[in-house]
């Protein structure tokens, strides 16, 4: 029996709403957002305010996420054994590239980054952890849609579309296909300014027997990220994620033993 609490929802999807605004929102503002009824979302915006889900600024009334948040998402990614395999390997390819690198998994049709480590340069590309990105635009998406089936991969897009980001994202089911066929031969996948202007990424997968279970990815700015540091990454990337594989392969473990606790 699939039974729901409505409130909850709610309270979920204003939480959701908050995040995606990026910008502190008032009441007014959640309540035309939700659709949701001022005399019940004064009650939702006092219990997430007082749980700290929820911070109130006092001198604008607005509302934008609490530290809570930030709190669970730390025990949420400290209790992922993936991030904890992976994470020496970010920490290599961030050394040998000076480029930001990642660690990203799908869920709910999007890219989840819930690893990174950062380069130490100036100019930098930093991902927030948690942070969800279109799988179609992204280096890292298409390594994780590209060993789906494409029943599966159309399924996906019909629900999540193929938004225009930048002049470069690919918006055509039929180009993407053809698109994650070629990821599929060399084992990498490419972001040119496809989800940001002025940011390449370089992505491999990362298999967990013959399932992609997650992908890697070096980040930057394009003025660093040339044609030629691409192809000079490439096989650095491929040879990372490849070895992840092998250990996870040697730890005879199940998918769900690497994503959760």
């Amino acid at each position: 029996m699939n039974e729901r609490v409505p409130v909850l929802e709610k309270a979920l999807s204003i939480l959701e709403i908050i995040e995606e605004d990026n910008n502190p929102l008032t009441i007014n503002q959640l309540a035309k957002l939700s659709g949701t009824p001022l005399s019940s979302l004064y009650r939702i915006m006092n219990t997430l305010t007082e749980t700290g889900f929820v911070s109130k600024d006092p001198v604008t009334r607005t509302y934008s996420l609490g530290l809570k948040l930030l709190y669970l998402g730390n025990r949420v990614k400290h209790q992922l054994p993936l991030v904890k395999i992976v994470k020496p390997f970010l920490e290599e390819l961030t050394e040998k590239t000076g480029e930001t690198s990642n660690l990203v998994v799908e869920e709910r049709g999007e890219a989840v980054y819930v690893e990174r480590v950062d380069s130490l340069n100036p100019l930098r590309i930093t991902h927030m952890i948690g942070k969800r990105a279109p799988l179609h635009a992204t280096g890292v998406g298409k390594c994780l849609l590209a060993w789906k089936s494409t029943q599966e991969i159309v399924r996906i897009i019909d629900k999540v579309g193929m938004p225009k980001l930048t002049s470069n994202t690919i918006t055509n089911l039929n180009n993407l296909l053809k698109e994650l066929q070629r990821v599929r031969e060399r084992k990498y996948a490419l972001d040119l300014e496809e989800c940001e202007a002025g940011i390449c990424c370089v992505s491999a997968p990362i298999f967990l027997g013959e399932e992609v279970i997650a992908a890697i990815s070096i980040s930057g700015p394009s003025v660093r990220l040339t044609e030629e540091k691409i192809e000079e990454y490439i096989p650095l990337v491929c040879k990372v994620a490849q070895e992840i594989s092998s250990m996870l392969k040697g730890e005879d473990i199940k998918k769900k033993e690497v994503l959760v606790r």
